[in-house]
């Protein structure tokens, strides 16, 4: 069994769609960076342990560690260190009926009024980086992703398996800023800007990094308009969801109803 059957299927856009609302509505009215994501990984986890057989079970990582649960050898420090892991930096972790580790996956989401902005990777050792300037051909992992547009109340769910290679062969060339960053940009396929980026972990004249500012940082119209057509990534879900009505629905939830 793989987590992907169940994330990318046509019967849980609805559970989806619950976990974007409660994330979105929680960053109405929560300054907390992190709140967002942390409340959508929950809400995903609940929603497909509804779905499971019995006895099997999704875990959060940190719920991992409540219990006896089986897995190779060294497997959740090596899913941190090794960016080209088959399960590198995942969230959400399945076992069967006697605890036996199955299958992770990495969540990542990106909500914004702007252009949407996605993390694939956090390439904490800048093993991607290095890679992608030889030209190397690895995977990173298994991610499913969530972008929500607040402009346009437009939401849109990949899910990448792929290599590093297949995210920079349809471009023809990169460039590099100060910091050695490796940029490839959109204009030749219709999207004037940056599209793809993948943070230098050498570089000494930018503040200081964190999950937040490097890795792997994608362009949500160009995985829509381009990976996707292309068949790197897959779209399973599309859906819309009001902006404004989960706003106010947080207020109402956060004051119990007097506002």
């Amino acid at each position: 069994m793989k987590l992907r059957d169940i994330l990318c299927s046509g019967k849980f856009e609805n559970d989806v769609k619950k976990a974007v609302a409660v994330s979105y509505g929680t960053k109405c009215v929560s300054d907390i960076n992190a709140v967002g994501g942390g409340l959508f990984e929950i809400e995903l986890c609940k929603s497909i342990n509804k779905l499971l057989p019995p006895g099997y079970v999704c875990l959060t990582k940190k719920a991992t560690l409540s219990g006896d649960y089986k897995f190779p050898d060294n497997f959740l420090d090596t899913i941190e260190s090794d960016a080209f892991h088959s399960h590198s930096a995942s969230d959400l972790f399945l076992f069967d009926e006697d605890n036996n580790f199955l299958d992770a996956v990495s969540l990542k989401t990106a909500m914004s009024d702007g252009a949407l902005k996605p993390f694939l990777h956090n390439d904490s050792k800048g093993q991607v980086h290095e890679l992608a300037s030889t030209e190397g051909n690895e995977s990173i992992g298994q991610v499913f992703i969530v972008t929500y547009s607040k402009k346009t109340s437009q939401a849109e769910t990949y899910y990448f398996d792929q290599s590093v290679r297949d995210l920079t062969k349809p471009f023809q060339s990169a460039t590099r800023n100060k910091h050695g960053d490796i940029i490839y940009h959109g204009k030749s396929f219709g999207i004037n800007r940056q599209v793809l980026k993948i943070t230098s972990r050498s570089g000494d004249t930018r503040k200081a990094q964190s999950s937040f500012n490097r890795g792997v940082v994608l362009d949500g119209q160009f995985i829509k308009d381009v990976y996707v057509p292309k068949g790197i990534f897959e779209n399973p879900h599309s859906f819309t969801l009001q902006t404004r009505e989960i706003e106010l629905q947080s207020i109402r939830e956060l004051t119990l109803g007097r506002r």
